[in-house]
């Protein structure tokens, strides 16, 4: 495993919203079940955390190399523009899928209502996986970049709208 220190962990800025443009998806993604060391590291970082009465934290950590490497995205994420993390267990609230997407409630249970994404009912509550949110909205931003790589072929062409 690889240790990795961080002498000085800065909390994340709540002065302003960051767009969502990272999605971390599986925490643990190729790592499998969280190890003993894992599991005691988290214990150590929410303790440190709890404890700390300045706007630093210092902790030691000793992870995967995975886990290591999504760690580093989730704190170069504030450069690329904000970091939604999504358990990848976890059902989510139209709410909150609402929120990931960019969209409004009601959109949103419009697109599950035509299929658009994978869901579940909870009694009379509709409840989105994570990974068929993210998927949908992978395919969404794809989508999106063709449309815009056309509407540039377009102008470039000359045609007129």
């Amino acid at each position: 495993m690889n240790s990795i220190r961080h002498n000085r962990i800065p909390p994340p800025s709540t002065s302003h919203h960051l767009p969502m443009q990272l999605h971390v998806f599986h925490l643990m993604r190729g790592v499998g079940m969280m190890s003993d060391t894992l599991i005691r590291d988290a214990a150590t970082l929410r303790t440190a955390l709890a404890s700390a009465g300045t706007d630093e934290v210092e902790v030691l950590l000793a992870l995967p190399r995975d886990a290591a490497e999504l760690v580093l995205q989730l704190l170069e994420a504030p450069e690329r523009g904000g970091a939604v993390v999504l358990p990848a267990g976890r059902d989510l609230t139209t709410t909150e899928a609402a929120k990931v997407l960019g969209v409004s409630r009601p959109h949103l249970t419009e697109l599950l209502k035509i299929g658009a994404i994978e869901h579940r009912m909870v009694g009379s509550h509709r409840r989105v996986p994570a990974a068929a949110l993210l998927a949908f909205k992978q395919e969404r931003d794809r989508r999106h970049a063709a449309l815009d790589d056309l509407m540039a072929l377009s102008d470039e062409l000359g045609f007129v709208e």
